[in-house]
């Protein structure tokens, strides 16, 4: 509910004359929230300096990531420690953000993928080989594919001395015999 001199304001039309409203909280003037770092552009093209030394470039980013990472879960939580892991923690997002870095990673993630999507078609490619030639079996280990053979003679021995002189209906033992048959 606007005050009186609010409601005298807006009748003279001042209201243009004051400045915007800002937020405020408790602890002042509310800061401005920190943007996410930009990814940059890559310097370099992946494709011409090889997979290695883009592997190469990606592990040495991922160790300083890890190396801060670990120096950031070695900072105890407190108030007084709060800019410092802030700190840290941008670094990191910098070090994510890098273009040449992400380049890197995106090359050998794709090379790695058309590897195995090689490797998967020839394996594809020789098993439909093997249907048709007439195997009937994929490759596998070799060896008896025969089911291991049922101990029935040794578990109705085991039953009978545990069971010792207890004497079983016959009926019972019939209806026992048939189930495990």
């Amino acid at each position: 509910m606007p005050s009186g001199i609010d409601a005298a304001l807006k009748s003279l039309k001042a209201d243009a004359m004051m400045p915007a409203p800002t937020k405020v909280n408790y602890n002042g003037f509310e800061p401005e929230k920190k943007k996410k770092p930009e990814i940059t552009e890559a310097t370099i093209d992946p494709s011409e300096i090889g997979l290695e030394k883009c592997q190469k470039i990606v592990k040495e980013q991922e160790f300083k990531i890890r190396k801060l990472k670990e120096k950031m879960a070695g900072i105890a939580p407190t108030k007084k420690n709060k800019a410092e892991i802030a700190a840290v923690k941008e670094q990191v997002e910098e070090l994510q953000a890098d273009g040449n870095y992400r380049a890197a990673m995106n090359y050998v993630r794709k090379v790695e993928e058309d590897e195995r999507d090689k490797r998967r078609a020839e394996r594809e490619k020789d098993d439909e080989e093997a249907l048709v030639g007439g195997l009937g079996k994929k490759k596998g280990p070799t060896g008896p594919s025969e089911p291991a053979p049922k101990k029935q003679a040794a578990s109705s021995a085991e039953v009978q001395e545990v069971a010792g002189d207890f004497d079983a209906d016959a009926e019972v033992a019939a209806v026992v015999k048939s189930a495990v048959e």
